[in-house]
């Protein structure tokens, strides 16, 4: 390769860069530069003006890799943040916060797959004109759900009764239509056996989980307090799912 052909437009940083650093080129290419720099018979205040330039862009070039670097450790310093408040382990036992944003985490998740199947079903009604105003009740648990998780959020006592409620209808709902009519089907959709069971082993853990001691210190819950609560919830719920299925 005719390394001074293409050296002699290079500027002069240019060629005392790759003087300056002969263990990244060529040892031809050292010396080409060599003697392009020679060829031009610099004067020595050219001589330092290149080297300052050459300063100067290193000086950027390392505080570009330093802005990274501090870049990457923001974010690696956000992740673990992020890993330490959520994962489901760890050295020490859980606290009750913690167990406490799990719970909401899951039950977003639910939300959340709940609203898309709730939009697959109002596609369908809308493809044989069927929506109207009565089919918004498809939305009302979701978002009687979306309070809860609000006031859990909040670590409210509230959000734990509403929740309460909440799952042990689900918990009803799923073992009487199990046993009843092994699973839910119409035009629009089915609930197969599968997903029965699924829903009724979710609630029950989450039911579990809201009675755990740790929740229950959490929200300062007497023991009166639930046996109430639980008992109401039993009771609503199973002259609910009567009349529903009536």
């Amino acid at each position: 390769m005719d390394f001074y052909d293409k050296f002699k437009n290079f500027s002069n940083e240019h060629l005392l860069e790759i003087i300056e650093n002969p263990n990244d080129y060529q040892p031809k290419a050292v010396q080409t530069a060599t003697a392009v720099i020679q060829s031009r018979n610099l004067s020595q205040e050219e001589i330092e003006a290149a080297n300052q330039e050459n300063e100067l862009k290193r000086s950027e070039l390392e505080n570009e890799k330093r802005r990274k670097k501090e870049q990457i450790q923001l974010i690696r310093n956000k992740l673990s943040v992020l890993i330490n408040n959520f994962r489901p382990y760890s050295d020490s036992e859980l606290s009750p916060n913690k167990i406490n944003k799990y719970l909401v985490v899951v039950l977003i998740v639910y939300v959340l797959f709940q609203l898309y199947q709730i939009g697959a079903l109002f596609i369908n009604m809308f493809q044989y004109n069927l929506l109207d105003y009565i089919s918004v009740l498809f939305v009302l648990p979701t978002l009687y759900l979306c309070v809860c998780i609000f006031l859990l959020f909040r670590q409210n006592k509230y959000g734990w009764h509403l929740l309460s409620f909440f799952g042990i209808y689900h918990i009803i709902f799923c073992l009487y239509s199990y046993l009843k009519f092994s699973g839910i089907y119409s035009g629009f959709f089915q609930i197969s056996q599968g997903d029965l069971f699924s829903a009724f082993f979710l609630w029950c853990c989450i039911i579990y989980t809201l009675n755990t001691k740790s929740i229950v210190e959490l929200y300062q819950l007497s023991k009166e307090n639930r046996l109430t609560s639980v008992s109401i919830s039993l009771i609503f719920n199973c002259l609910i799912i009567l009349v529903i299925f009536k």
